[in-house]
């Protein structure tokens, strides 16, 4: 977890790398600032920089400082420096009571690519509380050796959230291709974990997995097709795409996982097919889901095919026992939904946040984009015959039984 964050973190501070660096003074004084956001955010922003005053400090607090929150930050940042003291010191850190301070120092050492560190990094993955860091360190070291012993751990331990993430990222460090062929044989042979093998196979678009997961589509197995069109969604291509738009309608429970992968492709080929399916579409969460989809593919000629929605008052309350409130396509009225799809496809771009459409657990009793409403419905009344904004095929006239809020 605390992995995850850092990088959030550098992610975000790298949003204002325009900015002018902090004087080194005013860094200093809030590395001795007894409040901890000051302390940490002053840490974060000694990486990368020259001054010796700011490197000498973290150094000394991630030995000394109160907060083990803050001494695992100083390591995260002590990864970037070279300096012969820093090797020393976090493997003392390794040694910790408390565990985000030794999985901090495990990453660093990686980071810090010095040999002698591989035998303290193959001995931290026996740390149970700390073994995802020692698991990134191993990759970001980049010793070959460090295979067998990630790959045992991880196996070994199919459960531990933040490993199962970690190790077959490390493995995909130290050899790409090798790493691939690995995944693939897993995915198809084991369920579990199988949906973290797909969220790292999106990332890598290799022919290998392209072919692989399109060979999928069509097994039994429903799992292990779901998955598949999950990874194809990012990692696919054009071929795929109409591999994609082939299974559509073939099964209906995976109408949804296959919207949505059409639309993260954005091939606008798919936009025919999509808008076709919204004509047959019984189920309003189904027809919210396909909005969006069109919406981001962005072509005009799906407004027909939305526009026979612009009388369904039905609300996509979601089911009541779920604790958590659910956004889009849950919680919307469809007509409003269509009305915002609409908008998107003649704009270019989100007329207003779709989940501002949402309310839980009923439709709100005055829609605050009902003027959209009344705008676009005038709209498509004269420009209904309009070719650019239809397919060729036939709109069906939608009649709705189950209207939940009055027409807007």
């Amino acid at each position: 977890m605390r992995i995850a964050l850092l990088l959030l973190l550098t992610l975000a501070g790298a949003v204002f790398a325009g900015e002018e660096p902090r004087p080194a003074a005013d860094l200093l004084a809030d590395l001795d600032n007894p409040n901890y956001q000051i302390r940490r955010k002053a840490v974060l922003a000694v990486a990368g920089r020259a001054e010796p005053e700011l490197f000498e400090k973290v150094l000394a607090m991630a030995a000394e400082d109160s907060h083990p929150n803050i001494r695992s930050y100083c390591a995260d940042v002590l990864g970037t420096f070279r300096d012969d003291r820093i090797h020393p010191l976090l493997v003392a850190m390794t040694k910790e009571k408390w565990s985000g301070p030794r999985s901090s120092a495990y990453v660093a050492l990686g980071r810090q690519g010095k040999p002698e560190s591989y035998e303290f990094l193959v001995a931290g993955l026996e740390d149970k509380s700390s073994r995802s860091g020692a698991a990134r360190g191993l990759g970001l070291l980049g010793d070959l050796r460090a295979w067998d012993p990630i790959l045992t751990v991880w196996q070994a331990n199919p459960r531990d959230g933040y490993l199962v993430d970690m190790a077959p990222r490390a493995l995909l460090a130290l050899d790409r291709e090798r790493a691939i062929a690995l995944f693939l044989s897993m995915f198809k042979a084991q369920e579990t974990g199988r949906y973290t093998l797909a969220r790292i196979l999106r990332e890598h678009p290799a022919a290998a997995v392209r072919d692989e997961m399109t060979g999928f589509l069509d097994v039994e197995d429903d799992r292990l097709r779901t998955a598949a069109i999950h990874v194809l969604g990012k990692a696919g291509n054009g071929r795929t795409v109409d591999a994609l738009i082939a299974s559509l309608g073939k099964r209906e429970e995976d109408s949804p996982v296959l919207v949505r992968a059409l639309a993260e492709l954005g091939d606008r080929k798919a936009a025919g097919p999509l808008a076709g399916l919204l004509g047959k579409e019984d189920d309003p969460v189904g027809r919210v889901v396909l909005f969006g989809a069109l919406a981001d593919l962005g072509d005009p000629r799906a407004i027909a095919s939305i526009a026979s929605c612009l009388d369904d008052g039905t609300h996509t309350a979601q089911p009541r026992e779920i604790s958590s409130v659910w956004q889009y396509p849950y919680n919307v009225v469809v007509c409003a939904a269509a009305v915002w799809a609409i908008r998107a496809l003649l704009d270019g771009e989100e007329p207003f946040d779709r989940n501002s459409l949402c309310s839980f657990p009923n439709p709100p009793s005055v829609d605050p984009h009902g003027k959209e409403h009344v705008a676009v419905t005038a709209w498509w009344k004269e420009h209904r015959d309009d070719p650019k904004y239809r397919f060729e095929q036939p709109i069906p006239v939608r009649t709705h039984s189950n209207l939940n809020s009055t027409p807007r």
